[in-house]
Order: structure tokens, then C-alpha cells, then sequence
């Protein structure tokens, strides 16, 4: 059996930036940005680069989701739609300040105009987190992408939240230090464990401490709680501005729900897990983001698989394989049926006989790439023909992998599982 290909990258432009300019906060005397004049230095607070298992895009890649499979309006499960245009409008202007801080931080640098060791330092220590918090974005763009694909996978374990959250709020005490921000940390005892997909509520955390940190004023306080009632458990973070400064704590979390990317992902994420992710304003001093999971998230399919296969018996027995395995199949017993469903529904994998009536599958295939909206859908070849000529023909023509019958179907689910987590999972579990 061939191994699966590697899938190629996935490359999108984003739009030129179109939101109204931020009003920065006033810069410190002596602070780096009265000495490089860059708009997000002057007063943004360093932001800290959390090495938490979060995603980053894969060199390798994966196929692009096709987009006439993407839902339009509304996702499958009611949730709202990605607003792609404001969003990633909104996304640009923020990875252009990110990238104006390093810049603007690294010129100085390489200009020699920071003979100071300590000011050096300071500066190189920005531009590092900085570099952090943008690489936490771009692979927030990737979640959101499979989000909007409906591709979004939870692979579930047994969690316990207090040692996670100790983690997280261990690496946020540098960039806190800086602007100033005490931070709090308290939670009921005995917290009981939960199932989740960690590395997917790593993300959804680290971007609410971030947006959190982002929104509490210097000398103001970020408090973390967790706590539980029942059957859920939750964490809520509130920023505090302290009575002498007066004003409101810093940027509106409620305003970023349809602005920020790690806001629209934490919540979706959240979501996923059949929980909810809420901001609110209780009082002019503080602002509040709220996780609330339950402790076990209800059971879901691990994906739809298309089983096309003349043969009713080896058709059945392949659609009762993968719903022992938690797939959702679809079958179609010849070619033309296939490529209809396949154009006209969302799949996440499809199982495909060579020896078709009519039209072959390889043909069938070869359709499959050459139509936009199926073209990232990976295939599985299975044949009678044993001839090594048909494995290279099948993965010619852009098969994942093929395999001989009779069928071995723990190599066959294993395989599977296989291209499902490089499609679902190498952009969000990093490489």
C-alpha cells in the first residue's frame, strides 16, 4: 500500500487593510516608542509568545478546502458565519501593527541607535513577543479556515484545568510585568476533570488572556477563575482598571466580538465543545470574558465518508466498519452518482472502487481533482487488480492511497484516520 501524499499548501492573500485607524494610547517618557514613533509601540504593552502546544500552518500543508463545500450564511450547526470580509479586514490591520512594532524595533537596532544595553534589550525583547503573538494570529486564520469548512476535529482526552491554566498564566507574567498588570489566579477546590481537545482549548485560552491582557490599562489587574457547578466547568477573566486611574478598561471587549479573529476562534472553539464563550461589561471598571465547557461534550462524527462500490455485500460491510469507527458513510454504487453526490454534498473522505460500471474510478478520480470543489477531497482506491501498474495509476492521478482487496480494515481505518488528521489537525496541533 502507497502511503498517503502530503497535501499541497494552502496559500491565501489577505485583503487590503480597510478598518479605521486605532487611537493609540499615549506613549511613557523614555519608553521605546518615543524613540521609533511607530503606532503600536507608542503604549501597546509587550505581547508574550506562549509556547502552549499552540497551532502553526505546516510547511506540508493541505489542499485548499474546496469552496463550493463551504457553508454560506450559516454553519451546519446553526453557529453564525465567519464575517470574512470585516474579519480578515480587521485581521490585516492587526498584522500590520504587529509587524510595524517589530520592524520599527529592528531597525533601530541594526541602525546602531541603541547603544544602550538595557534599552537594546527591551527592544529586542518587543519585537520577540511581538513575533510570538503574530504567529499566534496567522494560525488563527488557519483554524478559522477549517472552521468555515466545517472540517474542525476534536480529538478529546481527560483533562485537568488548574495545572493548564497555571501553565498559561505562567508565560503571561512576563508581558503583565511589563504593562504593569498584577495578575490573580484562584479557583475552587477540587475542580473535576473534563474531556476536551486540549491543544484546541490551549488555543481558545491563550487567545482570552491575550485579548484580556490587551484590554486592561497599565497598573490595572487581570483576574482568572475558575470554578464549578454541576455538570460544567468554567473559567472567567476580568480586567480591572484600579479606582485611581478612573476611564474604562482599555479596548471594549464586547466591540472586538465582530473585529478580532482569536475572539471569533475562541468562541467557535468553544462552541465545539457544546460551550460558550461570553463577554460582558458589569461595571465601568471591569470587562469579563467567560468560558463555560461542559465536563463531557457530546459525541460526534468523526467525519462523512463517501463508499463507492458496485458490490452491495463489500459496500455494506465497509459502511458498518466505519460507523463502528464513528464515520457518517454515504454510498454510491457507480461512477455518475459519486461525482454527484460528491459536488453537491461535504465530504471529508471518499473510499472509491476501481472497477466501476460505466465509468471507472479512475476516471471517477481524475473528475474528482479536476473539479475545484472536490480537489482537496482525499481519495482511497480499492481494487480486485493486484497489478502495481493500478497503484501507480491511481496515485498518478491524485489518489491518497490505494489499496488491494482483500481489505485489511484496521489497516484501512488506520489510513484513514491517517488523512482525516493531516486534512483536520497538522495546522492546529503545530509541527
Amino acid at each position: 500500500m502507497a502511503e498517503p501524499k502530503p497535501r499541497q499548501p494552502d496559500t491565501e492573500q489577505a485583503p487590503d487593510e480597510q478598518a479605521n485607524p486605532k487611537q493609540p494610547r499615549p506613549a511613557s517618557k523614555g519608553s521605546p516608542a518615543e524613540a521609533v514613533g511607530s503606532s503600536d509601540l507608542s503604549g501597546q504593552p509587550a505581547r508574550a509568545e506562549l509556547e502552549t502546544g499552540r497551532p502553526a500552518v505546516s510547511s506540508a500543508g493541505e489542499r485548499k478546502p474546496a469552496a463550493a463545500r463551504q457553508p454560506s450564511g450559516a454553519q451546519a450547526n446553526g453557529a453564525p458565519a465567519l464575517p470574512t470580509a470585516d474579519l480578515l479586514a480587521a485581521s490585516s490591520e492587526e498584522f500590520r501593527d504587529s509587524l510595524q512594532t517589530i520592524r520599527g524595533a529592528l531597525e533601530l537596532l541594526v541602525a546602531g541607535k541603541v547603544p544602550d544595553q538595557d534599552k537594546a534589550g527591551q527592544f529586542l525583547k518587543i519585537a520577540y513577543r511581538e513575533t510570538g503573538y503574530l504567529s499566534h494570529r496567522v494560525s488563527d486564520l488557519h483554524l478559522a479556515a477549517l472552521i468555515e469548512a466545517d472540517r474542525l476535529r476534536l480529538k478529546l482526552t481527560t483533562l485537568s484545568l488548574e495545572p493548564l491554566l497555571d501553565h498559561l498564566l505562567q508565560e503571561l507574567a512576563a508581558p503583565a510585568s511589563d504593562q504593569e498588570v498584577s495578575l490573580e489566579w484562584d479557583h475552587d477546590p477540587g475542580l473535576p476533570n473534563f474531556q476536551a481537545d486540549e491543544a484546541l482549548l490551549r488555543t481558545a485560552l491563550t487567545n482570552m488572556l491575550e485579548l484580556s491582557l490587551r484590554a486592561t490599562p497599565l497598573q490595572g489587574s487581570l483576574q482568572v477563575r475558575a470554578a464549578s457547578q454541576q455538570d460544567r466547568i468554567s473559567v472567567r477573566i476580568e480586567c480591572r482598571t484600579r479606582p485611581k486611574n478612573g476611564g474604562t478598561a482599555g479596548p471594549d471587549l464586547r466591540a472586538a466580538d465582530g473585529q478580532s479573529l482569536a475572539l471569533y476562534v475562541a468562541r467557535r472553539i468553544a462552541q465545539a465543545h457544546d460551550g460558550k464563550l461570553e463577554s460582558s461589561v458589569p461595571s465601568r471598571e471591569v470587562q469579563a470574558l467567560e468560558l463555560t465547557l461542559p465536563l463531557q461534550p457530546k459525541a460526534r462524527r468523526r467525519g462523512r465518508v463517501l463508499v463507492v462500490d458496485d458490490n452491495p455485500q463489500a459496500a455494506f460491510l465497509l459502511e458498518y466498519a466505519l460507523q463502528e469507527e464513528g464515520y457518517e458513510p454515504v454510498k454510491a454504487m457507480n461512477g455518475p452518482d459519486a461525482l454527484k453526490l460528491a459536488r453537491g454534498e461535504r465530504f471529508d473522505l471518499i473510499i472509491l472502487d476501481v472497477l466501476l460500471p460505466g465509468i471507472d474510478g479512475f476516471e471517477v478520480c481524475h473528475r474528482l481533482r479536476a473539479a475545484p470543489e472536490t480537489a482537496s477531497i482525499p481519495v482511497i482506491m480499492v481494487s480486485a487488480k493486484a497489478r502495481e501498474q493500478d497503484q501507480s495509476t491511481a496515485l498518478r492521478i491524485g489518489a491518497d492511497g490505494y489499496f488491494s482487496k482483500p481489505l485489511g480494515m484496521a489497516e484501512l481505518m488506520a489510513t484513514i484516520a491517517d488523512l482525516l488528521e493531516a486534512g483536520d489537525s497538522r495546522g492546529r496541533h503545530g509541527d
